[in-house]
């Protein structure tokens, strides 16, 4: 009876497992497509290069796309600490200037990521 019981007893699928750990790695947005295991960034089947704290903000940016995140919820989100809203917004300009460098053909006319003036930024990508 016991070998029975067992029989009948469901057996974790690996197969499902496999999948949803893949569906968590990717991360895509319009034309933008982040994989988080490996830590790269794909837009338009081009690959660009991002210093590791400027691809954990465009994760967090990428998480909450389209709607604008605000200077502190960016700088915890990426780096893992709290700060007061002007420290917060001086620690966003660097990396977004280094990840405007990357996804926009022209940094001064930004098209994806866009300023909020006073508030954060919000990355739209189609």
């Amino acid at each position: 009876l016991n070998s029975l019981e067992r029989q009948d007893v469901p057996q974790p699928d690996q197969t499902s497992q496999q999948t949803q750990i893949s569906d968590d790695r990717f991360l895509k947005r319009g034309i933008l497509t982040l994989d988080v295991h490996t830590r790269r960034v794909t837009m338009k089947d081009r690959v660009i290069n991002l210093p590791a704290t400027s691809f954990d903000y465009l994760l967090a940016l990428t998480r909450h796309s389209p709607n604008v995140v605000d200077y502190q919820t960016l700088v915890s989100e990426a780096q893992g600490y709290e700060s007061d809203p002007h420290e917060a917004q001086e620690l966003a300009k660097w990396h977004i200037h280094h990840i405007r460098q990357g996804i926009e053909p022209d940094v001064h006319k930004p098209i994806y990521l866009i300023n909020v003036r006073g508030v954060g930024y919000r990355l739209v990508t189609g």
